[in-house]
């Protein structure tokens, strides 16, 4: 017993001692853990002050606060609804002056060619005239001017004398007498060079006459121009000395009367036209055309604002033969036709692609045939389930029951889905023979159901065929039943691939007797004519009708002269250069390697430079895109017995037009405005970005508003809010609408910090676009009174604007008139033309306010010491006037400009800066902190690197506070990190147990969005702190140091490897084999010297396999369009085989990745401690904030490796690519099918063309006797 006690005695002893020693280990771990904290809160404080002194004097934050103390009492709250309404109002006046100019070119062709002379033209004939192909010399001579002065004066005399004295032309402006005489006032001011009608000179000259034009530059244009003339630019397919042509460039000769008088009434139109279907473009001003080979194939009559101004909406099936005699010169001629069919196509069309044999098909599987409204049923399902889904799990499993039974109907024929369908064109397989009854079947099935349901273009239907010829007896009563019983609601167009005059005649009866057209296409040349005809039908109800109130056609977004296909054409030159570059390095290391010396006789000499590599160069360095919309109208043949429309009347529209009448300064830092289109796509939009190393995006044109103004919500991508969706709906309908408010996010700097605000919404209809003005919620009510302001004296004024340390806004206007070679240079004009626009007024003020930043530069004997103690390079200052000043430290003696891609050159956007619009945004709840930043995934090894210092400056009246400036500077970022090791090797004991040298502790300073802004390793700097060490970063967000964002970029573009053309022998064989395959076997070869014969035979196909491989490698080599690559075991082949990039596609796509912001609520010091030893995996960090400053000190353990089996939560900052259940295009045409409004007027049927294709059918395509 005693035994027992004692062991009990002894066990408990044993207990208390090591309970004792937990309670002490822990209770040294946690002041281990206070002494930490304290250490970090000690280097975080020493880091904040000096950070702190340093910008608070080199900015001289006080001082420009005192500048702007005065606006204190001019502050006053902006009417938002007055803001659109004179937004809307300025906007929608210049568009009416622009269709205006239009109408008058519309009304003056119809006039001239109502009254032309008949006479005919022929191509031998003496009538020559300026072709824009086929100048020879531009010069601009004294003798030149002479030379076309006088050939003008002759023409204008010749018009003015054959201008009917009387007119019967009704709705027509120019049938008024005195209205004609205006446009020759010009012309009768011509003292010594009267017209007389009786004695008209001699009008006919030589041929080399017109192939010089005298052209000079003009900023206005661009380019180099001549204003007194136009000139003809004919399709690239279209005979210069054509009868039509050569007739309708003579009668429309004159029309540079009314474009000349356009110009001289608006000097801010820009090009000029009309355009006719015959194929000929009056191009006003004239113009040399390019040589770029996708500018020389340039056709107007495939562009919107021609085809959507010829022809009302349309609903097109294409049915294309896939039959198994489709292949070789017919498929590609078939292919061909599709694709420019769909060049035809714009964003009011809709479009689908049946293959037909025995069977049919949607060339793309989503695009199918169901019924529409069942979709939308469908659609409506599994929102409601995504809606109520509690877990990703079930919203998951929504997703792929809805994917397994969704349907569509027709694709709208945005540019996205035009894509699509271009990529599946040449992927399909032949087969069988093709019974056209079936396929015509299925379109009129289709389109039945959307003259139902109204769910498209809801106005011109029809059908397209492409045939080689009837493989079957074809039903004809499913015409009568489906199409004429109905009275001709579906047009259909056949087009002919073979020559069989039988398949000919019947393909001719089913177009002709359903109002459409056939065409027998045998040559490439002559498919786009024959294509273009089905526009010529469509056309004839809009000019039979001759309706005098026109609907103006406003197109989309485009840019001018750009193919749809220009982007792909140059990806494909760029990654020709890469290509390249990869070959001659390998080929020049060889050569040095093996000391070989090439002479040029055994050797190719490659050129250094292609024209598609100076055009790249020139993109990227000028932004040369001319983005514009172009208001057009149909021009009416009005002589009695004309069906078809005479052409379309059109000018261009440039965006720059529209942002200049938006007052940026009214709207303020973060307020922006932004238009939409009919079809909710933006035409307008701070955050819409057109370019993709600096390549035009393929669907830069079909970015729907949904896609830019995002919600801050934690939905999936592309589930857009109701909020949101409705309120896309009132914009795209017009609704009028007091205020929309929403909360959304928006990113920066690349798509790399990630912003929220709470915004007003504002709008307003400008014709068939719709102006949307942005406010935030915090101070965008809340604005300077510009009107108050006291302009500075005439003498002060001059010389601020002596300095040249300053800039402006260059997208700003001070001054509508003035001119200049810089933005500067404008304001300069303005100020010598006494200018007195109130931004005008706003920044000579602010240039007076801040009139002492001239006096950087020594004259402080404490900033000269800042200046060499951190290598501070740059302090600037920006205004809400849009005023940026600068001043450059190379040295304290020493203060100059910098060069061309210097800061200020790169951020003379004033409020529009990322870093001006994040300093305001944070300032705003803490206007004591400065904001720091670095480059990104820079290098700390480089001494040029600088960190950036901001800080936003408000002026404030009561409850009205507002933005007016923001100041910074950049220092040197090795002068930061030498005083950070300096204080991060102390600390308040006099032996430190531990810094951040010490070998178990890593230190970082992170910036509020989690990058690392400096670090005891340099090569980390502007690296996000989850590449580092995601495990801290995970440990940050579940102790709700950081709050993570998912961020969506619904205008990404991902390099994808596009479907591959089989080789048409592959092709045939895998035919073949499948044809093989459904027949008996066939019996045994009985013969003794089948299988060598049969071995004879596969030695020779093999061969003739090796022999088409080869072939194809040296093909493939030679132009770069690899269909299979050559298995070669020659290491010479191997190695080159290694060097062959992918070719890839840019394509438009959705990505994703996760943003990061600090939360503004958490609490410092802090550390995640609950037990164990210091910075190890169990107490992984402390962090605490750097006062006055958006940065934080985070002390971490080094515990990498050690640390790698705890579990950790991997947050991508890289973007990645969404993955959707079908392909991208698919998904938005079901899920995001959201309002459109159809303003265009609907001309599909007239009684009065019943009868053409009974009276001849030449109206419909026949061409023999």
């Amino acid at each position: 017993m005693k035994l027992i006690l004692l062991l009990l005695f002894v066990l408990c002893t044993l207990i208390f001692k090591s309970e004792s020693n937990v309670r002490l280990k822990t209770n040294e771990d946690w002041r281990a853990m206070e002494r930490a904290k304290s250490m970090v809160s000690m280097w975080a404080k020493k880091i904040g002050a000096k950070l702190q002194q340093l910008s608070k004097k080199m900015t001289r934050e006080d001082e420009v606060e005192k500048s702007f103390v005065i606006l204190e009492d001019k502050l006053v709250q902006e009417d938002a609804a007055d803001l659109i309404h004179d937004v809307a109002y300025d906007i929608e006046t210049m568009m009416k002056q622009k269709e205006e100019a239009v109408h008058n070119i519309a009304d003056y062709m119809e006039f001239i060619h109502y009254h032309r002379n008949d006479t005919p033209l022929f191509e031998n004939g003496t009538y020559e005239y300026f072709n824009a192909d086929n100048l020879t010399s531009t010069d601009y001579t004294p003798e030149a001017l002479d030379d076309l002065h006088s050939i003008i004066l002759n023409n204008e005399c010749h018009w003015k004398c054959e201008q009917p004295s009387k007119s019967d032309l009704t709705n027509n402006k120019f049938a008024n007498p005195k209205r004609r005489l205006k446009l020759f006032a010009p012309r009768d001011n011509e003292e010594g060079r009267e017209c007389n009608c009786k004695h008209l000179p001699e009008k006919e000259r030589p041929r080399r006459t017109y192939e010089s034009l005298p052209l000079k530059d003009d900023s206005r244009f661009g380019t180099k121009v001549n204003l007194d003339i136009s000139i003809a630019k004919l399709a690239l397919n279209v005979y210069e000395r054509e009868q039509d042509v050569l007739e309708g460039l003579r009668w429309s000769e004159a029309l540079d009367l009314v474009f000349k008088e356009n110009y001289k009434n608006d000097h801010t139109l820009t090009w000029q036209y009309f355009a006719s279907p015959k194929g000929f473009m009056r191009h006003y001003p004239a113009v040399q055309w390019e040589d770029e080979n996708y500018k020389k194939t340039y056709d107007f009559r495939t562009r919107t604002w021609y085809t959507e101004a010829f022809t009302s909406p349309k609903d097109i099936i294409i049915l294309v033969d896939r039959s198994g005699s489709i292949i070789g010169t017919r498929r590609a001629l078939s292919d061909q036709i599709v694709n420019q069919i769909l060049d035809t196509l714009n964003d009011n069309d809709f479009v689908n692609i049946y293959t037909f044999a025995n069977f049919t098909e949607p060339l793309v599987k989503c695009f199918n045939d169901t019924l529409f409204q069942d979709a939308k049923k469908i659609l409506f399902t599994f929102r409601t389930i995504a809606r109520t889904a509690n877990s990703q799990e079930k919203y998951f499993n929504a997703i792929m029951c809805w994917s397994g039974t969704k349907d569509f109907n027709n694709p709208q024929a945005n540019e996205e889905n035009l894509r699509l369908l271009r990529q599946a064109i040449p992927v399909y397989e032949e087969m069988f023979a093709a019974d056209l009854t079936i396929g015509i079947s299925k379109a009129f099935d289709i389109l039945e159901n959307f003259r139902r349901t109204q769910t498209s273009a809801n106005c011109n239907q029809a059908i397209m065929v492409i045939h080689e010829g009837l493989d079957y007896d074809y039903d004809k009563e499913i015409y009568a039943n489906r199409n004429w019983k109905k009275n001709f609601p579906v047009r259909i167009f056949t087009y002919q691939l073979g020559q069989d005059t039988t398949d000919a005649r019947e393909l001719e009866w089913i177009a002709c007797s359903n109002m459409g057209y056939w065409g027998n296409i045998t040559d490439m040349g002559d498919i786009r004519e024959k294509m273009l005809q089905y526009l010529n039908v469509m056309s004839r109800p809009i000019n039979l009708k001759a309706d005098k109130n026109r609907t103006f056609i406003w197109s989309y977004l485009h840019v001018d002269l750009a193919d749809r296909r220009l982007s792909n054409w140059l990806w494909k030159k760029f990654e020709g250069i890469r290509q390249r570059d990869v070959f001659l390095d390998y080929i020049k290391r060889g050569i040095f390697r093996q000391n070989l010396m090439l002479t040029s006789e055994k050797h190719m000499l490659l050129k250094e430079e292609y024209t598609y590599q100076t055009y790249l160069s020139y993109q990227r360095d000028n932004s040369a895109y001319d983005y514009m919309t172009t208001v057009s109208l149909p021009v009416f043949a009005r002589r009695p017995h004309e069906y078809q429309l005479l052409g379309v009347a059109g000018i261009d529209v440039p965006l720059s037009l529209f942002k200049q009448l938006i007052p940026y300064e009214r709207l303020g830092v973060n307020g922006y405005a932004f238009i939409v289109t009919n079809n909710g796509y933006i035409l307008t939009h701070p955050d819409h970005h057109t370019e993709f190393q600096y390549i035009l995006k393929p669907t830069f044109n079909r970015v729907d508003i949904l896609e830019v103004e995002i919600l801050n919500d934690d939905k999936e991508p592309r589930m857009f809010g109701d909020s949101v969706v409705k309120f896309r709906k009132k914009l795209v309908n017009q609704e009028s609408s007091v205020n929309v408010t929403l909360k959304v996010k928006y990113a920066l700097n690349d798509n790399k910090r990630l912003m929220f605000a709470h915004r007003h919404y504002y709008f307003a209809a400008i014709g068939p676009f719709t102006l949307c003005v942005v406010l935030p919620h915090k101070y965008g009510f809340d604005i300077v009174n510009k009107t108050l302001l006291e302009r500075p004296s005439v003498k002060s004024s001059a010389s601020s604007l002596a300095s040249s340390y300053w800039k402006v806004h260059p997208d700003w206007i001070y001054c509508k008139k003035c001119v200049g070679d810089t933005p500067e240079d404008k304001v300069r004009s303005a100020f010598s033309l006494n200018e007195n626009s109130s931004l005008l007024t706003s920044l000579l003020y602010d240039m007076e306010a801040t009139k002492w930043f001239d006096e950087y530069g020594g004259s402080d004997p404490v900033e000269e010491q800042f200046v060499i103690d951190y290598q501070v390079h740059k302090v600037f200052l920006a205004t809400y006037s849009g005023l940026t000043r600068w001043r450059n430290f190379e040295d304290i003696n020493n203060i100059r400009e910098e060069d061309e891609d210097s800061f200020e050159k790169r951020n003379n956007r004033a409020i529009d800066e990322d870093w001006y619009r994040r300093a305001v945004e944070l300032n705003f709840g803490d206007e004591s902190m400065f904001i720091y930043s670095v480059p990104w995934e820079t290098s700390g090894y480089e001494n040029n690197t600088m960190i950036t210092s901001t800080k936003a400056i408000f002026v404030e009246n009561g409850d009205l506070k507002s933005p007016v400036a923001v100041v910074g500077l950049q220092f040197n970022h090795r002068e930061m990190y030498e005083w950070y090791n300096d204080i991060t090797t102390q600390c308040k004991e006099t032996r430190c147990k531990i810094t951040c040298k010490h070998k178990d502790l890593n230190c970082y300073i992170l910036d509020n969005n989690a990058y690392i802004v400096l670090s005891d390793e340099p090569e980390y700097i502007g690296r996000y702190i989850g590449d580092i060490r995601p495990d801290i970063l995970s440990d940050l967000i579940d102790d709700k140091i950081f709050i993570p964002t998912r961020m969506f970029d619904y205008q990404a573009i991902c390099q994808k490897i596009p479907p591959k053309k089989e080789p048409e022998a592959v092709r045939i064989r895998k035919r073949k084999e499948k044809m093989a395959a459904k027949k008996p076997k066939a019996r045994a070869v009985k013969s003794s010297a089948a299988p060598t014969v049969v071995k004879i035979m596969n030695h020779f196909w093999a061969l003739k396999d090796w022999l088409v491989t080869t072939f194809y490698l040296l093909f493939n080599v030679v132009t770069g369009q690899e269909d299979e690559i050559y298995n070669s075991t020659k290491e010479e082949y191997i190695n080159f085989a290694k060097l062959i990039i992918e070719k890839t596609v840019p394509t438009p796509c959705d990505q994703e990745r996760w943003l990061f912001n600090l939360n503004t609520s958490a609490k410092f010091p802090f550390s995640q401690f609950v037990e164990g030893t210091k910075f190890q995996c169990s107490w992984p960090y402390v962090i605490d904030k750097i006062p006055n400053t958006n940065l934080l000190f985070l002390a971490t353990n080094d515990g990498e490796e050690a640390c790698k089996g705890r579990f950790t939560n991997i947050y991508s900052n890289e973007p990645k690519e969404v993955i959707y259940n079908t392909s991208l295009p698919c998904y938005i045409a079901t899920m995001n099918n959201y309002t459109r409004r159809m303003y265009m007027d609907c001309h599909n049927r007239n009684k009065k063309e019943d009868h053409l294709n009974q009276e001849s059918r030449y109206y419909c395509g026949h061409t023999w006797c």
